[in-house]
């Protein structure tokens, strides 16, 4: 009885996983290149971050720019949980996507956007959302390639 148990609630846990990664945008096609943990709560970007890229903006990132037209990362950002290892992923909080494109002149030839794990684009104002942030690193074509003081 306790293995059937055990497999249902398995089985329930793949099942719901599958159904949240269906919903956002996929990573294939995408390298992984980085994570970052923001452990102030009161942080709007507060969790556990991994980074991808695809190939164009991976071979970029290894020269520290420029990005070219089509370059683009995704951010998966999880909720930070506390365990005996430490600070870990937790539940998937939104996705995000960073793709250059000259049409978004006003985010520094970046477009944004956001995704909720129930496939929801959340209506934000970019350039203060995103771009703000990012503003900071415009020497590097506003992708942060090292961590930040």
């Amino acid at each position: 009885m306790k293995r059937i148990f055990v497999a249902a609630t398995l089985a329930a846990s793949l099942v719901a996983t599958a159904a949240v990664a269906a919903t956002l945008p996929s990573l294939a096609r995408f390298s992984y290149v980085g994570s970052l943990t923001v452990t102030d709560k009161s942080s709007p970007i507060a969790g556990v971050h991994h980074f991808y890229a695809n190939a164009a903006a991976k071979k970029a990132l290894s020269k520290g720019g420029p990005f070219p037209v089509g370059a683009e990362f995704r951010g998966r950002l999880y909720e930070a949980e506390q365990n005996e290892f430490g600070v870990v992923a937790g539940k998937i909080k939104l996705t995000t996507v960073m793709k250059k494109d000259p049409a978004a002149a006003d985010t520094g030839g970046w477009a944004f956007s956001v995704v909720t794990p129930d496939g929801k684009s959340p209506k934000l104002d970019v350039k203060t959302a995103c771009f703000q942030c990012h503003q900071k690193a415009q020497a590097t074509d506003f992708v942060f390639s090292k961590a930040l003081p």
